[in-house]
């Protein structure tokens, strides 16, 4: 295969996937999932559909064995500098990544809070670099979407801008890589150099090529910000209402009718005031209720799932 073949099919890869993800970005109810590893190889599966024949969409990559090394050379690094990842991508870790995450972020508030929280969260993913390709296009929506559930609008958008913020990002998310999976202690590397001489590999590598004083110059010379601050940065609290709004205006694209729905924002209200005081628990607990409503729509208008009856406001009053 030549290069130019190469360029095409690279291309044809990004064109469809960039309309996958224009489609999910537009209705994100195109996929169910509870944000584990399975959902997220649903994101990756929808996302890279069109180019199977290239990539396997959904699956995890294949284990690199022991001695070899999983990483990838960005073009504006030096060269024989790399970021090195894990050699197997585990869904057991993966999974207790996202637990543990969504549990704390039910208790966070402030974007301060949930950038720092996403950043550790995000560098540990992408660490795992599950995918053969498009391990980055599904990261990044699939931790947009877990920040709108529980109400923070993150937009990576706004990184792409220009080829410096491109560079940013890349330099961004390989310090928080590194700075969240690697352990440079002399404890952990007579450990790793004793049990596990692979791990011990990729450490030698980071330091003989000096990767984190590269980094830290690069984002002393051009001012570039650390993961957190790139998506404290791109990242605003959701107003409940808009929550609901959006709600709203997908369920009555569906088949409920008037005394479906009336029912169904009624008991949103009340998910609504009892957690009032805690604004991305609130999100999370309404925006799981109208995911279940939402792919049980068709059930509740044939009437095979009966709503509760609205109570009636007179006798409430009374």
């Amino acid at each position: 295969m030549t290069e130019d073949e190469i360029k095409a099919i690279k291309a044809q890869i990004d064109e469809s996937a960039s309309y996958r993800l224009w489609r999910l970005e537009n209705n994100p109810s195109l996929i169910k999932g509870n944000f584990d590893a399975n959902h997220l190889k649903a994101v990756h599966s929808y996302i890279l559909q069109d180019s199977t024949q290239y990539i396997k969409a959904g699956e995890f990559r294949e284990v690199v064995p022991a001695g070899y090394y999983h990483s990838k050379q960005r073009n504006m690094y030096p060269l024989g500098m790399e970021v090195f990842y894990a050699n197997k991508p585990d869904e057991q870790i993966i999974n207790s990544l996202l637990n543990s995450f969504k549990e704390r972020l039910g208790k966070l508030n402030s974007v301060d809070e949930f950038s720092k929280a996403m950043a550790v969260l995000y560098s540990k993913l992408d660490y795992q670099h599950p995918f053969e390709e498009g391990n980055s296009r599904t990261l990044r929506y699939f931790s947009s979407l877990i920040s709108q559930n529980f109400g923070f609008e993150l937009d990576w958008s706004k990184t792409g801008g220009s080829s410096l913020s491109r560079v940013e990002l890349y330099i961004a998310r390989d310090v928080a890589v590194i700075e969240n999976n690697f352990d440079f202690s002399e404890e952990n590397l007579l450990y790793l150099q004793e049990f596990d001489n692979t791990e011990y590999g990729k450490h030698q590598e980071l330091i003989q090529y000096q990767t984190r004083e590269f980094f830290n110059q690069s984002k002393h010379d051009y001012s570039f910000r650390s993961l957190d601050q790139v998506i404290r940065d791109n990242t605003s609290k959701i107003d409940i209402a808009k929550t609901n709004e959006r709600w709203a205006e997908i369920l009555r694209e569906t088949s409920l009718n008037n005394q479906n729905l009336e029912s169904i924002f009624y008991y949103a209200k009340q998910i609504e005031k009892a957690y009032v005081s805690h604004s991305a628990l609130q999100h999370h607990k309404l925006n799981e209720f109208y995911e279940k409503i939402y792919h049980k729509s068709t059930q509740i208008s044939s009437g095979e799932i009966i709503l509760p009856v609205v109570p009636d406001q007179k006798s409430i009053d009374r």
